[in-house]
Parts: structure tokens; sequence; C-alpha cells
């Protein structure tokens, strides 16, 4: 989903109230995966413009900030052999 102040080609997500089901906040990163702290999260970024395939890297996204953090290179698929890979999440 894009909202305004979101250039075209990035991704954004809504954070939800849990109890609700109401919207509190809309955030860059087109795949929310895991919070990083009260304030942070991880997700996919797409970093290609909507004409283009798509392709992501991970991110580290601030509510209430337009800004991301790179965390990771473009997660590509090879045409010959799959070379996707996929982030593994652990509790501290």
């Amino acid at each position: 989903m894009l909202s305004k102040g979101i250039a075209p080609g990035k991704s954004c997500s809504s954070i939800l109230d849990p109890r609700t089901g109401k919207e509190i906040t809309k955030v860059r990163g087109g795949h929310l995966l895991a919070w990083a702290d009260d304030r942070r999260l991880i997700a996919w970024e797409r970093t290609t413009s909507l004409e283009e395939r798509y392709l992501a890297r991970l991110v580290l996204v601030t509510i209430g900030s337009d800004r991301v953090k790179p965390l990771s290179g473009v997660r590509e698929e090879s045409s010959e052999i799959r070379q996707e890979w996929e982030p593994v999440f652990a509790q501290r």
C-alpha cells in the first residue's frame, strides 16, 4: 500500500492496534518482519520502481520517520540457480 509522502517505488505498511484492528500509523517497508525495539522495526523495503521487477533489501524502520537504514544488500533471485535467502530472527 502506498501513502502520501512516500516516493513512487517505495513501499509502506500500516501498524494496527491488535485490540481494535484500527490503523495506528504508517511506516516504510512493504513487509514488516520483527520489532527491533519499542520504536524500530525490521522490514523488507522495495529497491526498484513500480514498473520494474520487485527487488527488496532488509531495512531498519523508525516509527514516526520516513528514513530507513539498510541492513542488507538486495535479495535477488538468480534465473539459473535459486539463490534467494531468508533472514532468521531470534529472541535475545
